[in-house]
């Protein structure tokens, strides 16, 4: 009886020891590989996230020997397997555009326009890679106040009250172009492809619809729900996951009204009738009182 239960303490100690430990070296395994991965990342990308604040710096110092020094270390990093394993394919898929721009903007003869070429890929370049190693304070997120402001000077143009609205409008239409340009790489590489070419659309159509407009040929509702369209594009593409889009305060001046005014106006509209039904109520109860043959004199 001693014996068997030597034995079971035995092998009950030995399975209690070897398990939990075999356990916890694989939990320590999988935890130091997810580690690894997460510093291999990190390390991957923050190089070229450097390179490209590198490439930046030169190309706005005008200093195009540098520009093209960082750019073949950029372009090299680029192309390998184990940097592109993070972010989206969308995303690489623009970086690769930037990069193939930019070696054109860095061919010889080209000393004038090919600055401002190689400024804009090099943004582009670094607002993407800046996207992959920072998640919440990514710089391509400040746009969104950028690109808003972008819209209201169009929708400013667009509503005064000198008649060439269409043409002012045409004309501030170019910076809201540009800063969409710069964020597509990086907005491609953190949100869905729809998203973005919800944008890219969104901003096309009421640019051809201020073209229109410049020709005499525009109705002002559709442009004014281009307008919205546009500015809820932008909401959308800046929109973290959670998060609800607020709707205007006040109702466009010719877009739809929000529901929340529909039913403010509808409840305003049943009380007034409310208390108008209860007013004559009881001017009608004071006259049957009055004229009861109980009251007659």
């Amino acid at each position: 009886m001693m014996r068997k239960w030597i034995t079971a303490v035995i092998l009950t100690s030995l399975i209690i020891t070897a398990y939990p430990v075999s356990g916890i070296a694989s939990d320590i395994g999988d935890e130091a590989a997810g580690k690894q991965e997460e510093q291999s990342a990190f390390s991957h990308s923050d190089k070229l996230l450097q390179l490209s604040k590198n490439l930046y710096q030169a190309a706005t110092d005008g200093n195009r020997q540098l520009v093209f020094y960082y750019f073949n270390r950029l372009e090299r990093l680029a192309a390998d397997k184990d940097y592109r394993q993070y972010g989206s394919s969308h995303g690489w898929s623009a970086v690769d555009r930037a990069i193939s721009g930019l070696r054109s903007a860095l061919q010889p003869g080209k000393p004038y326009k090919p600055y401002n070429d190689m400024r804009t890929y090099g943004a582009q370049l670094l607002l993407a890679f800046d996207a992959l190693v920072h998640e919440k304070g990514a710089l391509w997120k400040t746009y969104h106040e950028v690109l808003t402001e972008d819209v209201n000077r169009i929708v400013k143009a667009w509503r005064r009250n000198t008649g060439d609205g269409a043409e002012a409008a045409f004309a501030a239409v170019k910076p809201l172009s540009d800063h969409i340009r710069l964020i597509v790489p990086a907005a491609l590489m953190k949100r869905d492809q729809e998203q973005v070419v919800s944008l890219q659309e969104a901003y096309r159509y009421t640019y051809n619809l201020l073209e229109a407009g410049k020709r005499g040929e525009l109705d002002r509702e559709w442009m004014e729900q281009a307008l919205n369209s546009l500015s809820n594009a932008i909401d959308i593409l800046f929109q973290e996951p959670g998060d609800r889009l607020s709707e205007p305060v006040i109702s466009p001046v010719y877009g739809s009204m929000p529901w929340r005014w529909t039913i403010v106006v509808a409840l305003l509209i049943l009380s007034v009738l409310g208390y108008v039904g209860w007013q004559k109520f009881l001017y009608e109860r004071d006259k049957m009182i009055k004229h009861h043959p109980s009251n007659l004199p």
